[in-house]
């Protein structure tokens, strides 16, 4: 758990320090340009949820996230961009039952996101304008069940669907995001997201067979700005 944890984080290193090169090389040829007008917009994202620290027993998994925010700025090519989301994820899983026995099985996942991004206006012309961002996200699960897929072979029923809030499913998670988009022909806008947790997903069992599992996040967004 704690290896893979340390490999996503070293990885997550790199996409920053990739990103802040991008910014600064877009910078270095950039057109020199004044505040550009506050507005609102919407996000359509296609998501991969990657959960760190289960030791093999949750899969990733993927889902849409659709989210509104405001893209405000309080500084020439400085930003501030709240949002409100809604996301809806799937994660594979190993259900074990009683005698041992061992189900594959799908987590669904709703819940609603708030993201709060700080970010940097690249101004290449005017059709065409690079945002770097970052800032904290939290989760507010709405929804988490869990299950079991059918399996002609196993020598006892299927388990029932499992409510995931009952065995130590977080209610609530912290997570630290990254993002880098391009708005071309002044309304739309595509990019890519990521994110690393900093609060445990869910915790599982207790002392050395304690799992404390994170979900980090890598995303695809197409959007429009009003």
């Amino acid at each position: 758990m704690l290896l893979c944890y340390k490999s996503m984080k070293k990885r997550t290193l790199a996409a920053y320090s990739l990103l802040a090169a991008a910014s600064l090389a877009m910078s270095a040829t950039a057109q020199t340009a004044g505040p550009v007008e506050s507005r609102a917009g919407i996000d359509l994202s296609y998501e991969l949820a990657i959960p760190s620290g289960s030791r093999g027993a949750w899969d990733t998994g993927s889902g849409v996230t659709l989210a509104g925010l405001y893209k405000w700025y309080f500084a020439p090519r400085w930003t501030f961009t709240p949002a409100l989301a809604a996301y809806y994820n799937t994660m594979g899983a190993d259900y074990m039952v009683a005698d041992n026995t061992v189900y594959d099985s799908t987590i669904k996942n709703f819940g609603l996101r708030l993201p709060l991004m700080i970010g940097f206006d690249v101004v290449q012309n005017d059709n065409l304008i690079f945002t770097v961002a970052t800032g904290p996200w939290v989760n507010f699960n709405l929804y988490a069940r869990q299950n079991a897929m059918p399996d002609a072979l196993a020598e006892v029923p299927v388990p029932p669907s499992v409510n995931l809030f009952n065995h130590g499913f977080k209610r609530v998670e912290g997570l630290w995001g990254i993002a880098l988009n391009a708005t071309f022909s002044d309304h739309y806008t595509v990019g890519i997201t990521s994110s690393v947790a900093f609060t445990p997903l869910a915790n599982y069992g207790n002392h050395d067979n304690k799992l404390r599992i994170r979900r980090n996040t890598i995303a695809i967004s197409l959007g429009y700005k009003f």
